[in-house]
């Protein structure tokens, strides 16, 4: 067979679901049988493959019932294709009829493949370009490229100054708590503390736990709640006790 060329991307066509029941197919049917109805799509599928533009250029009337897969006569399987209008003829080469409009992604195949290279052009481009450098370089200076030359590439002098440490993560500064603020932590926590005396006591001795500035007042409150469940006494003195009063 002449002119056969490589397939492009398509692996499928698009036949409508009315194709048996379209008056040319059945015009086809009456005069060719089922036989030929079959061997049309056969011929379509040889077109999304071979030729993707729908054009059967160096495709002559043997060659396309060839392809169709058609048992008889060659001459009338084509004529009775052009007839009913399932093809076209464009001088001396045949055409499928509206192959594009009813296969537009078919159609397009041999686009998007060259289309696909010259992407795929740009993109090696730059790196043949940087490797073909690389490699010339390569020749009069071993090492000063060590991704072609012999031997391992000298170590740069003077040797880098080894990376800073990671700096250490600052502490949260302590804020004063407002005495609002710990009796509604007070409240939450459902405990008996004197929210007031515990205020008092901790901002007359400038917010310290034993001689150390407090970091965390809420966690200072938790260990008064632990204190007054486990009656422990503290090295503080403990204004959460009532005061003795004489009898």
């Amino acid at each position: 067979m002449r002119g056969q060329v490589g397939g492009a991307m398509n692996t499928d066509i698009r036949l409508q679901i009315t194709f048996f029941r379209h008056p040319k197919t059945r015009k086809l049917r009456r005069r060719l049988g089922s036989d030929g109805a079959l061997s049309l799509v056969e011929l379509w599928v040889f077109t999304a493959e071979n030729r993707s533009d729908g054009v059967l250029s160096g495709l002559d009337e043997e060659d396309i019932a060839e392809v169709a897969g058609w048992p008889g006569a060659a001459q009338e399987f084509v004529d009775a294709l052009t007839d009913i209008g399932f093809l076209d003829r464009d001088g001396d080469v045949y055409v499928i009829h509206d192959w594009v409009e009813n296969n537009p992604w078919a159609a397009g195949a041999k686009a998007r493949s060259e289309k696909a290279r010259n992407a795929a052009l740009v993109r090696w481009e730059p790196m043949k370009k940087k490797g073909d450098e690389c490699a010339e370089h390569a020749k009069g200076m071993p090492g000063a490229c060590s991704e072609h030359a012999d031997g391992n590439a000298p170590s740069p002098s003077p040797s880098p100054s080894p990376s800073p440490s990671p700096e250490k993560k600052a502490r949260k500064r302590f804020t004063r708590p407002s005495r609002d603020e710990v009796k509604a932590y007070v409240l939450e926590r459902g405990n008996k503390i004197d929210a007031d005396r515990w205020y008092d006591y901790y901002e007359s001795n400038g917010w310290k736990v034993s001689k150390n500035p407090m970091k965390d007042w809420q966690a200072t409150v938790r260990n008064w709640e632990r204190g007054q469940a486990d009656k422990q006494q503290s090295s503080e003195p403990d204004p959460r006790r009532p005061s003795s009063r004489p009898l």
